[in-house]
This record gives C-alpha cells, structure tokens and sequence, in this order.
C-alpha cells in the first residue's frame, strides 16, 4: 500500500464510487473493514498479496469455516484488488471460479438461476419464443 494513503481509506473511496453507482454493499464493507483490520493487526507493509488474502480468509469464523467459506470470503475482496490496482498496480488479485481459486465442486448458482436461464436460451437457440415471459 502507499504510505500516503492507508487502506481504510482506500476501501472508504472504493465503498463511495460503488454506492454512488447504486450499490449498497453493506455485507461487502463490513468485510472489507474485516481485511483492513487484519492487515494492520499482522503488520504487513507494501502491496496486497494473494498470501496475504488466503491467510485471512483462512481465519474466517474463526478458523472453523470451510474452503467455500474461504473462497466467498476472497470473493469478496476480488473486485476491490481489481479496483485497488488503479492505484497500486503491485496489488494482486485472487483467482476467480474460472482459474481454480474455488473449491472444486464450489459454484456460485442457484435453481432459480438455472431455470430462468433456461427457459429462454433453448428457445432462442431454436429460433422461437421464450414460454416464461421473456422476450
């Protein structure tokens, strides 16, 4: 991190923009206070690392949760690091599902999802009207 701007203050300007976009982000800026809190208590200096990332999801629910309680904890910090590298161009960034940052098996989908998505792809892969309401 610069020495002249902090990371709270960095996550406090990240939280603004987004808001100002409509965002509410309440879970987001609770966890990012979290992270902002165990970076200072481990003292660490310089960029944000994917070491450092892992070893606070890692201590999610107090070192009790699961490799997808990890994964949706570096979820969260994913695009703050992608937001953060504006500034600091060192800082890296977690892998996403798509790269194996996540728990095989792990995946970020509901029924809900998956059947609204399918009631219009296959119709529009045929060339006909969706039968749910999308057009």
């Amino acid at each position: 991190m610069s020495a002249r701007i902090t990371l709270q203050a960095r996550i406090e300007q990240y939280l603004a923009e987004r808001r100002r976009l409509g965002f509410e982000l309440d879970t987001t800026g609770y966890a990012l206070a979290r992270f902002a809190r165990y970076v200072t208590e481990v003292g660490h200096r310089g960029p944000l690392t994917v070491d450092l990332m892992a070893a606070w999801a890692r201590q999610a629910k107090g070192g009790q949760g699961t490799r997808a309680t990890s994964a949706r904890q570096l979820g969260v910090l994913r695009p703050f690091t992608r937001w953060l590298r504006q500034f600091e161009p060192a800082t890296e960034i977690p892998d996403g599902p798509s790269s194996g940052g996540f728990p095989a098996g792990w995946r970020h989908t509901s029924i809900a999802n998956t059947r609204s998505r399918s009631c219009w792809m296959l119709p529009a892969v045929l060339g006909q009207r969706a039968a749910c309401g999308v057009r």
